[in-house]
């Protein structure tokens, strides 16, 4: 009685264990299918559309690297640095356009004032205050200007235009008498260099044209004789030798009253 007591017992015990193994077993498995929970509120997904089968074709962006828009053709041998160095000097001139070489950019007729020591031949622009002058007094109709307060070189200075049929030349006389030929040059905006041809005789050096150049060849083949020393002289124009027309006042009429006001007085009136 004692031996079946005892099986009883045994059979029960391993059952109890196989039941408690199951429950556990299914207890983890069922954790395991369970999505994690987390903590604030939960987002759901929205659901990708899956592509169709006739999905459209895709478009380019026009924002492309710069290495597909540089020109592969750009001849960089003459670049210094590393590689890094030029692709980066090539980078920053991509899009970039030369201007067209001009002196101004608007319709505004410009000239410029130069002259020429007769004794030393050496020509110069002279300075915009000075150009300005000239240009006011050229352009007024004036026979002469003064230059008095242009400077040291300029003072004491006065130049005669030559007007009309006169064949002279427009001369800078200084109170020594020492001369030098003042020409006027129009400049338009392409002109970036002018040429003028010069010509040395009987010790003095003189401003001619090309017509007189020219001539003067001829002549002297013709006769055959030795024509004089002349040369072509090239300038440089640079935006600060050329002025433009002064600002003319508008005409004031005799018959109309002007009247002043001088705010000064009328405070303490």
């Amino acid at each position: 009685g004692s031996r079946r007591v005892a099986d009883r017992e045994r059979r029960s015990s391993r059952m109890r264990g196989s039941v408690s193994e199951r429950t556990a077993n299914e207890r983890t498995a069922s954790k395991e299918k369970e999505p994690v929970k987390r903590r604030g509120r939960s987002r759901s997904k929205p659901e990708t559309a899956r592509p169709s089968k006739e999905s459209p074709p895709p478009v380019q962006s026009r924002i492309q690297p710069l290495s597909d828009v540089l020109d592969e053709n750009d001849d960089s041998e003459g670049q210094v640095g590393s590689q890094a160095v030029r692709l980066g000097i090539k980078a920053q001139r991509a899009g970039l356009r030369s201007l067209r070489a001009q002196t101004h950019y608007d319709d505004l007729p410009r000239a410029a004032w130069l002259a020429l020591d007769t004794h030393s031949g050496e020509i110069h622009f002279y300075e915009k205050a000075a150009a300005e002058r000239l240009e006011s007094a050229f352009r007024n109709g004036r026979q002469s200007v003064p230059l008095a307060g242009l400077g040291k070189e300029l003072d004491g200075s006065i130049v005669t235009f030559a007007r009309g049929d006169d064949s002279g030349k427009t001369l800078e006389t200084t109170l020594k008498g020492r001369q030098r030929e003042v020409q006027r040059i129009p400049v338009p905006a392409e002109l970036v260099e002018i040429r003028v041809n010069v010509a040395r005789q009987e010790g003095r050096w003189h401003m001619i044209d090309e017509q007189v150049k020219q001539d003067t060849l001829r002549k002297a083949e013709s006769e055959g004789l030795k024509p004089p020393k002349m040369e072509e002289r090239k300038l440089r124009i640079n935006p600060c030798d050329v002025v433009t027309p002064p600002v003319q006042l508008p005409p004031v009429n005799r018959a109309e009253r002007t009247y002043f006001i001088n705010q000064s007085c009328c405070e303490y009136w």
